[in-house]
């Protein structure tokens, strides 16, 4: 987590420091005097809101910086509340909130989430827009507590997302001056959630122990952000 929080400074700081501007210099053959023309700025950042997360219980800002006219890296931070597509889709509703851990009784713990990938433009940039594909992981953490019979109990899922997305970047419509930024994607999702069982021993009073589940799936990925060029 620290690694990718400080390559994500590294590369914020590159980007306030640069330049976005390019210049002319033209030379008078008369009187040998220089001149300098301005030209307008050149966007190569961009932040950007996932709305689109929100359905799965996310608040996430990102990061794009371009590198090369067809290549640009992007990253993002945020906060985890509570994935109920997921919990629908794997049907573990029951599991994780069932008699030992009832929904009324389990409060979600805000926890962190990130993502990283590189994007391609096969036909270049233009002022951070143009159709992409890219690479990418995600991972999002979601954590839980309970109070049972006096004691805490931390349960939750966190989900892995190797993706391969297309998209279209490009000036909004509706809005000045924004990007809308709409992908499509196909990747391997793995997950693992915690829970909370009884213990299979002989005692004569009930305990519990926190149980784990694994698995993996296909993924289907399809979203929409809205960004600020700079």
């Amino acid at each position: 987590m620290r690694i990718i929080f400080l390559l994500f400074s590294l590369i914020l700081f590159q980007s306030l420091s640069s330049q976005n501007t390019s210049r002319v210099t033209v030379f008078n053959a008369e009187d040998a005097q220089e001149i300098t023309i301005q030209e307008e700025s050149v966007l190569r950042n961009a932040i950007k809101w996932n709305w689109s997360l929100l359905g799965r219980g996310v608040f996430m800002l990102n990061y794009e910086r371009e590198l090369k006219p067809w290549l640009s890296v992007e990253g993002g931070l945020g906060l985890c509340y509570q994935d109920w597509m997921f919990e629908a889709s794997k049907g573990i509703e029951d599991i994780l909130f069932d008699s030992y851990n009832d929904s009324e009784n389990a409060v979600a713990i805000i926890k962190p989430a990130f993502e990283g990938r590189v994007r391609f433009y096969p036909f270049q940039l233009n002022d951070m827009e143009g159709f992409y594909c890219s690479l990418g992981y995600s991972r999002r953490n979601y954590k839980f507590e309970s109070d049972l019979e006096g004691i805490l109990y931390h349960t939750g899922y966190h989900i892995n997302d190797t993706q391969f997305m297309v998209g279209w970047q490009y000036e909004s419509w509706w809005i000045d001056n924004i990007l809308a930024d709409f992908y499509l994607g196909i990747g391997m999702r793995g997950y693992t959630y915690s829970f909370i069982d009884k213990s299979e021993n002989n005692a004569s009073t009930d305990s519990y122990i926190i149980a784990e589940e694994t698995g993996n799936n296909p993924a289907f990925f399809c979203g929409f952000k809205l960004s600020i060029p700079f």
